[in-house]
């Protein structure tokens, strides 16, 4: 299959039915937003057909209308230039769970760990979805950065998490 080098961002856009926001400082990024049902089928796209090989990182915003998942991909354009096309994925926060990117990006095997960990946002289909970098006495219900939990809430539940354990050893 010919990969198609595309002329622009407004292209790759195009052709996978994303609207431009608002314009950004940087004139590489080209912000974009989308379901997360849409995330395999974007992400399948953007690597088989425009041979996007490279996305960073996620980043995850917890807003009121639900968890954004944010992928910045690097797309290399015909003159040789490249920009980013960062999709920013809604999620819902009642039901976290969305696929994993993984199976297309393997490099995101790290980047969703940690957005599980922190933020509780579960991938479908994912090679090792575990805790990362909290305790191993972190309650499973408890994702730090989330902004329905308080730091004495989680010190608090990580104390008696901690004398829970004390006292099974005892």
């Amino acid at each position: 299959m010919m990969l198609n080098v595309p002329k622009s961002l407004d292209e790759v856009a195009k052709a996978l039915n994303l609207t431009r926001r608002d314009p950004k400082i940087y004139p590489r990024d080209y912000y974009v937003n989308s379901s997360s049902d849409r995330m395999l089928e974007i992400a399948a796209k953007l690597k088989n057909e425009f041979g996007v090989h490279h996305v960073s990182t996620v980043i995850v915003r917890d807003d009121e209308d639900g968890f954004h998942l944010i992928y910045p991909f690097s797309v290399i354009l015909d003159n040789s230039e490249w920009g980013k096309l960062i999709v920013d994925f809604l999620v819902d926060k009642k039901n976290p769970e969305v696929e994993s990117l993984t199976p297309e990006f393997p490099g995101l095997v790290i980047a969703e760990r940690e957005a599980y960990d922190m933020m509780g946002i579960r991938f479908k289909n994912h090679p090792d979805l575990r805790r990362l970098l909290t305790p191993d006495i972190m309650p499973s219900d408890i994702y730090p950065l989330r902004k329905d939990i308080t730091a004495e809430e989680i010190r608090r539940r990580l104390a008696e998490e901690a004398e829970k354990r004390r006292l099974d050893l005892e």
